[in-house]
């Protein structure tokens, strides 16, 4: 049976948080590294959850949407199959990245989405401020 997220331990480190993987979160990962190893691409969200015993797409897409965000799996944003393990999710599995460089890129990729993702947010903010600026000034004149 898997476990909820509440379920779900959690061991501090000095500077990380690891989590205690539910045994699906470890067999999406696993798959996702023996997919990748054999095919040289990433699976879609159907051959992972056919290689994990999921039908449901959604379910899929929760399990890794979380992966994700605790830092297991990493994704290229707006591209088909850009899965990837990032090196926390190599160490979940027991694995050893093949290719150092490779997992620098990846993770660098990873960062790049995430600064992307708050500059978005930071110029929606300042185009609030502008706007209510604006609004300030039309009512003040």
């Amino acid at each position: 049976m898997d476990r909820t997220v509440t379920d779900i331990r959690m061991h501090q480190t000095e500077n990380a948080v690891s989590l205690e993987l539910s045994k699906r979160h470890q067999a999406i990962l696993n798959f996702v590294y023996e997919y990748h190893l054999s095919k040289g691409r990433s699976p879609s969200l159907r051959e992972i959850g056919q290689g994990v015993g999921i039908t449901s797409t959604s379910h899929i897409s929760y399990h890794i949407h979380r992966l994700v965000r605790w830092g297991y799996l990493g994704r290229t944003p707006s591209t088909w199959r850009s899965l990837f393990l990032m090196q926390q999710g190599y160490a979940a599995i027991g694995k050893q990245p093949e290719d150092n460089l490779n997992v620098t890129v990846n993770q660098l990729r990873d960062e790049n989405r995430r600064l992307r993702e708050w500059c978005e947010r930071l110029h929606q903010e300042r185009d609030d401020l502008n706007d209510r600026l604006h609004g300030l000034l039309a009512q003040a004149s």
